[in-house]
């Protein structure tokens, strides 16, 4: 390699950050600040950390969040093709490397990693994948050396940066570790390698940066960039701090109306999603515009961690569900004059369902349930000490539910701590028709999954859950119960593999569930799965959440109306 092509790759490793922060300007601010002046939305969230940018808004008179959109998405990677075309040819290979920066911030790599596409939006994060790889093409290219040099330049000075990068945001925007080394890593360098062998025969050698002035700014730019930004993040933090608890105060002081043990809940399961966990102030205002359309139900969802063969269970996550934040918003719900219901459940490794725990053997089953006693002890004295309406001591343990006499105890223990009622909320099918400790608790709770057929008739649904009923004399809850806004999402409800949208089926759907249940005597309400805290959701959202959708509509005209209760 060539001294000048060295001043080149030094010049871009210290340049990296600022284009960085340019890059993620250009992908997630810019787009909301022009829907801020072209089309009057709000800005919800206008962040900016040692991650980059974050911004996103509403439109006048809506419930859902805006970040990217198809139409920002397709124009940005325009006019970057048209940028990369108009410089200079001598400036091609550092334009190429910011379009490659650029290329990061698409979502595509988190779908390939992650497994979970955004169903409706996954297409229009791909044409990032084109400007990454366009970019990167012309910033290797540039440099006339052996192939692993130009496989080392592309790993150090354009992989190890987007690394450290991830790394270093403290884990607030996604997952840390070993998973964040390699969705930042990962596709970066497979990309890498391809440019390089798709430029082989295509090398033209750097002609910009004579000097090591530029590499010298880089270095300054990004000491004053990331220094300024840690001690913002510190500053934020702090007031963050102060102010939750400030909010946390006031929450204690709001009294519980008591209603009893049983008593009807319009609900919906509001999660702590993303950037707006439980307890910050746009969950407080998606709370609020819940509860304006009829909700008058809460479950908030605290996610603990197990394995599905091993006697282990973690639990506290104050990174997205803090004990603070459930506070606070149990607070602000109660003031408004809704219910809470407190819902731990159990994240579970590999493939997140806790009805995949399954012990090898009565000593494991013993050691996975004193584990998970520990759970049960922590959040029943958490409900208690929030004054929640009621405690969900399990969710969906399809064969460790079968252990009746654990559960009698688990039971036992959350009584002594917790004063109110308590539910168990089974899966659909064998788990729920057969659950033998349905005698201990206040309600039969069913998180509703049952496949129904395509003409929705619920006739067969009703016939089992009337069945349960009639034995143990217990009001019915549904603890979930949910459709994917898709096509035929009655056929498997807990599906949200991508295909054709349906807001259509998923609103008729929702219409059927009430017909179903709303006037029956022993039906105690519902919890529809899910609205996030963040708000997001709306017609181009092929998920399970109603929020910004018909099935939205469905759920507030019969939440408003008394239905005789």
């Amino acid at each position: 390699m060539s001294l000048a092509q060295c001043r080149f790759c030094l010049a871009c490793l210290a340049l990296y950050y600022p284009l960085y922060l340019a890059a993620s300007f250009v992908v997630d601010a810019l787009p909301t600040l022009v829907r801020k002046g072209a089309q009057g939305h709000v800005i919800v969230k206008s962040d900016i950390g040692v991650r980059g940018f974050s911004f996103q808004s509403q439109a006048q008179g809506s419930d859902t969040s805006t970040g990217r959109t198809a139409a920002s998405n397709i124009t940005i990677a325009g006019c970057l093709f048209l940028l990369l075309l108009s410089v200079p040819s001598r400036w091609r290979p550092f334009a190429g490397f910011f379009l490659a920066i650029i290329g990061t911030q698409g979502g595509f790599f988190s779908w390939i990693l992650f497994r979970r596409p955004p169903p409706a939006h996954l297409w229009h994060e791909v044409v990032f994948l084109p400007v990454l790889l366009v970019g990167l093409w012309f910033y290797v290219r540039a440099i006339c050396a052996q192939w692993w040099i130009r496989l080392l330049a592309v790993s150090i000075v354009f992989t190890l940066p987007q690394v450290v990068i991830q790394l270093a945001g403290g884990g607030r925007r996604g997952p840390g570790g070993g998973m964040m080394f390699l969705f930042a890593a990962a596709p970066a360098l497979v990309v890498g390698v391809l440019a390089v062998l798709t430029s082989w025969k295509w090398q033209r050698p750097v002609t910009l940066f004579a000097s090591w002035k530029p590499a010298l700014a880089g270095i300054l730019m990004t000491a004053l960039a990331a220094s300024g930004l840690t001690a913002k993040g510190r500053l934020d933090a702090a007031a963050e701090k102060q102010t939750r608890a400030a909010l946390r105060s006031k929450a204690a002081a709001i009294q519980a109306k008591d209603h009893g043990r049983v008593f009807f809940q319009k609900g919906v399961n509001f999660t702590s999603e993303g950037w707006a966990r439980y307890g910050t102030d746009q969950s407080i205002q998606t709370l609020r515009a819940v509860h304006a359309r009829g909700v008058d139900s809460i479950a908030m969802v605290p996610y603990g961690w197990s394995r599905a063969t091993s006697p282990e269970v973690r639990f506290g996550n104050p990174g997205m569900e803090p004990d603070d934040g459930i506070a606070i918003l149990t607070g602000v719900a109660h003031e408004l004059g809704m219910k809470v219901m407190l819902k731990p459940q159990v994240w579970v490794s590999p493939g997140g369902f806790p009805g995949s725990i399954q012990m090898p053997d009565d000593a494991a089953a013993k050691a996975w349930f004193a584990q998970y006693a520990g759970l049960v002890e922590y959040y029943a004295r958490l409900a208690q000490s929030t004054h929640a309406d009621i405690f969900c001591i399990g969710t969906e343990f399809v064969y460790m539910s079968r252990h009746t006499d654990q559960w009698r105890k688990l039971i036992a223990l959350a009584r002594g701590i917790y004063t109110g009622p308590i539910v168990y909320a089974a899966t659909q099918g064998p788990e729920f028709e057969n659950l033998a400790f349905w005698d201990d608790l206040d309600y039969i709770g069913l998180n509703n999954y049952y496949p129904l057929p395509d003409d929705f008739s619920t006739a067969d649904l009703i016939s089992k859950v009337e069945a349960v009923q009639s034995k143990y004399k217990k009001p019915v809850l549904l603890t979930e119960a949910g459709y994917v806004s898709m096509e035929w999402p009655n056929r498997a409800p807990w599906d949200e593999t991508p295909r054709k949208m349906s807001l259509e089926h998923q609103a008729r759907l929702y219409d059927a569930i009430y017909q179903a249940f709303w006037d029956k005597p022993w039906f105690s309400g519902m919890y529809w799965w899910r609205v996030g805290s963040n708000g997001e959701g709306g017609p181009e959202d092929g998920h399970h959440t109603p929020w910004g959708k018909p099935a939205m509509d469905v759920v507030s005209r019969y939440y408003s109306e008394e239905r005789g209760r």
